[in-house]
């Protein structure tokens, strides 16, 4: 029987093969745990018989505590309440600081299209963990203020003896993590299977997932990209993609927006430009090490646009991607693939995507 785990922008399914004895024994150790974080869903398979699922939500808790802008006691929240200094102690909370100097590289290596102080944009649109508002009209004068906070070059991290202080060039500006959240949590879970010596792993949280050695069926873990159109089923697969040992996030608009009028605003918020306005990629998924670093990357793709896009991904060759979007007058889909995505695709349907 194939199994589909049903999550946002990814769908999880299993290859079917026959199976030796050997193989059939290690599917009864396989096990499986599910629920809810960071506002979604999470599913787990792992190879061992034990359910792991109370020290899983339990680290989940205490990721949530720390990077999650809808806590008002998270070390995320307090920091952006302070003026221009925030410190803690450095036993208090191993999450934010990582995350946080994790994002700020990207940040840099993306020339700013993904900034992690984007969080007064974000709440303005209706994103953020402020007022759940719909824009009518947006108004230049207000975004142009807001704007002036968004600038992930004013933020300072200074660890001394046993405090972290996190400096921010303005009062007002404020930290936001969504955009690789998911990611990390992922890495943070994983990296806790891999610590109880768990090689073979399936981890998903929100549709960003990394996988570790083989399934239960002794097969490569294949992940399916979901159909990126809005309304669409999250069982309606686009491609199939053999994610073996690696990081995959997909970014899309088509889930999370609005309408007001005849125009749609994004939940994926343009740094430079402070608009909410989808780009021409309607799906972005990008392979990486790590779920972070592919999480916060197939977000500013999503910013960048298709052109951009492929120009950073081909100038970062630990990464590998893919672009969905439509064709000219909007009746299909067309793909841009990296020569190492597309090794991840059976070659007939890679063949069928470029006829």
């Amino acid at each position: 029987m194939k199994r589909i785990y049903f999550a946002p922008l990814l769908i999880l399914t299993f290859s079917l093969v026959s199976c030796k004895q050997e193989i059939k024994e290690t599917l009864q150790q396989y096990s499986r745990v599910e629920g809810q974080t960071m506002g979604t869903t999470y599913h787990i398979v792992y190879d061992a018989p034990a359910s792991l699922k109370d020290e899983i939500d339990s680290l989940l808790v205490k990721f949530n505590n720390s990077v999650s802008t809808y806590i008002p006691t998270s070390t995320i929240s307090k920091s952006n309440k302070s003026a221009t200094s925030y410190c803690y102690p450095r036993t208090e909370d191993q999450f934010f600081i990582e995350s946080l100097s994790r994002a700020l590289e990207i940040a840099k290596e993306t020339d700013g299209y993904f900034d992690p102080t984007v969080m007064p944009l974000v709440n303005y649109w209706g994103f953020g963990y402020g007022e759940r508002k719909q824009v009518q009209q947006p108004d230049q004068n207000v975004l142009d203020s807001l704007k002036s906070l968004v600038n992930y070059k004013g933020i300072g991290i200074l660890g001394k003896n046993d405090s972290i202080c996190i400096f921010k060039e303005r009062p007002g500006m404020q930290i936001d993590l969504s955009a690789s959240a998911k990611g990390h949590g992922v890495d943070v879970v994983a990296s806790m299977l891999a610590s109880l010596g768990i090689e073979n792993y399936m981890v998903e949280i929100g549709g960003e997932i990394v996988t570790s050695g083989v399934n239960e069926k002794g097969d490569a873990w294949v992940i399916g990209i979901n159909k990126p159109t809005m309304g669409a089923g999250l069982d309606e697969v686009q491609l199939p993609v053999n994610l073996s040992e690696k990081a995959m996030a997909t970014s899309g608009n088509y889930r999370n927006f609005y309408e007001s009028g005849e125009i749609v605003y994004a939940h994926i918020v343009n740094p430079k430009t402070g608009l909410s306005y989808p780009s021409d990629i309607l799906s972005a998924s990008v392979i990486a090490n790590d779920c972070l670093t592919a999480d916060a990357y197939a977000t500013a793709c999503m910013v960048l646009g298709l052109e951009k896009s492929i120009k950073l991904i081909q100038a970062h060759p630990d990464l590998d991607a893919c672009f969905i979007f439509a064709n000219e007058d909007k009746s299909d889909f067309k793909y841009y693939l990296t020569e190492g995505f597309k090794q991840r695709i059976d070659s007939t349907i890679v063949e069928n995507l470029f006829k």
